[in-house]
């Protein structure tokens, strides 16, 4: 079976061994602070295999997020493609952030190889300090 995947994803001389990372989801800000009543932005790259069906979806404190929420605002886009990858930025704008917005975020990529995500925390910025 190892073999017949390993020649399904031989491709122009390129390969893609069994033991690559085929996806991939991260983020560069693991702490995001904000004050109420302000928006802030939160920003996951993804990268799989051209190979893979993909979705994309946030979590908040463990449950999927309702993105049809209207606080909410979120936009997946591609950013590069190559013969065997393709990367994105998936964003989540939430409009107004409130005392029950402050926690635990994890952006989700979820393929036929699995679920990967990462989290970024949404803590609350001290007031007067500008930090």
């Amino acid at each position: 079976f190892s073999h017949l995947l390993f020649q399904i994803l031989m491709i122009d001389s390129f390969f893609i061994t069994l033991s690559d990372n085929v996806q991939n989801i991260s983020t560069n800000f693991e702490t995001v602070r904000a004050a109420a009543n302000t928006q802030v932005q939160l920003k996951c790259i993804t990268s799989y295999s051209k190979f893979l069906k993909a979705e994309t979806f946030w979590i908040f404190q463990g449950e999927k997020l309702n993105e049809t929420d209207s606080r909410y605002k979120t936009e997946t886009y591609k950013l590069n493609t190559s013969e065997l990858t393709q990367e994105g930025q998936m964003s989540l704008w939430i409009i107004n952030v409130s005392d029950p917005d402050f926690g635990f975020y994890s952006c989700a990529l979820n393929t036929s190889m699995g679920l990967s995500s990462a989290t970024i925390v949404l803590a609350q910025m001290e007031t007067g300090t500008g930090i």
